[in-house]
């Protein structure tokens, strides 16, 4: 299943690559959140580099992020 997810080669992984796992790491909030977050739009579209990497470079990701930090992203 894709999930909204394009695949890149993971030797073309960005320098700023920001993994989807680290969102509840960082912000505290579930995994399962995230994952409404990007299927309902709410979130940009992860690429998936390989089969282990998944997430966005830090500029796609970067204004959402400054939203859930300051709790600006409903639910």
């Amino acid at each position: 299943m894709n999930m909204g997810t394009a695949l890149v080669n993971p030797e073309n992984l960005p320098d700023d690559f920001y993994n989807i796992s680290q969102i509840p790491e960082d912000y505290e909030i579930s995994r399962s959140t995230v994952y409404n977050y990007r299927l309902s739009g709410k979130i940009p579209k992860t690429t998936r580099y390989g089969n282990h990497f998944v997430g966005w470079p830090k500029s796609e990701i970067q204004p959402f992020l400054d939203r859930l930090k300051k709790r600006e992203v409903e639910k």
